[in-house]
């Protein structure tokens, strides 16, 4: 998925994290999920509002959720969190804006990152 459809949708359209996420993921993985309702996700931006868990890990979670169950959402999701932490030092909105947001483009890299990061997750077999 392209930076041109991050900025598109968390710059343009006013998506934050957590729905632009559900958006890129609609798309690339062809989700039965229809564009308004990633609105879902609306409360969930900086940090449910308190810059606590970051919207790009709710994202990722929420995505996840749509296409796994049981065990194997459980390992990816943990998985997820991991490589999100190890890639931004933090999983709270606070800490990953005070060191990764840019003043042109706030967080299109930090969702960037996190996407990248999550089609590597989903992209993964899982073994037997």
């Amino acid at each position: 998925m392209s930076k041109e459809k991050t900025i598109k949708y968390y710059l343009e359209e006013n998506f934050n994290c957590a729905e632009t996420i559900l958006l890129l993921s609609i798309e690339e993985y062809d989700l039965q999920v229809k564009k308004d309702q990633a609105r879902i996700l609306k409360g969930f931006g900086g940090g449910m509002y308190m810059e606590r868990t970051c919207g790009v890990v709710t994202g990722g979670i929420a995505v996840l959720s749509l296409l796994y169950d049981g065990e194997h959402l459980k390992n990816k999701v943990i998985k997820y969190q991991d490589l999100v932490k190890e890639r931004f030092q933090s999983l709270d909105c606070e800490k990953i804006k005070t060191t990764h947001r840019e003043n042109d483009v706030r967080c299109a890299g930090v969702i960037n990152d996190a996407y990248t990061i999550l089609k590597s997750i989903i992209n993964k077999k899982e073994e037997a």
